[in-house]
């Protein structure tokens, strides 16, 4: 791995060398409609408006942003690319992100991920969490 003070955010070569030709061209495609404000403006509204009425967005969000920003929605999926990204001595750093926990379930829960997102960053050099 790199250490801290060699890594560059403007080596994009190295930060996309673990993708096909066909997912660099989704990225590529991907960062320009994000780039348009107005767009993302409304892909923002029409997904609040239909998740508010329950409409199943997962097929349409998962496979065009999701699966580009994420590593999984599980440990078990994450270790997946952690394990392709370390062929190319790329390091990551997981996160458990989730919406607004309530109860004491919740809370449990998120704990119980976190503690193992931390043992699998122990006995992996190539992994850190945040």
């Amino acid at each position: 791995m790199p250490n801290s003070e060699s890594i560059s955010f403007d080596n994009t070569e190295l930060a996309y060398k673990h993708l096909s030709r066909k997912e660099l061209n989704h990225t590529t495609k991907l960062y320009k409609l994000l780039n348009q404000r107005s767009l993302v403006s409304l892909g923002t509204a029409m997904t609040e408006i239909a998740m508010k009425i329950h409409l199943p967005i997962t097929p349409f969000v998962k496979p065009i942003i999701f699966d580009h920003f994420c590593g999984g929605e599980t440990l078990a999926e994450t270790k997946k690319l952690v394990n392709k990204l370390a062929t190319y001595d790329m390091g990551v750093m997981l996160n458990y992100g989730v919406e607004a926990i309530k109860s004491e379930k919740g809370f449990d829960q998120t704990l119980a991920i976190n503690t193992e997102a931390v043992e699998y960053a122990a006995e992996n050099p190539t992994v850190q969490v945040v």
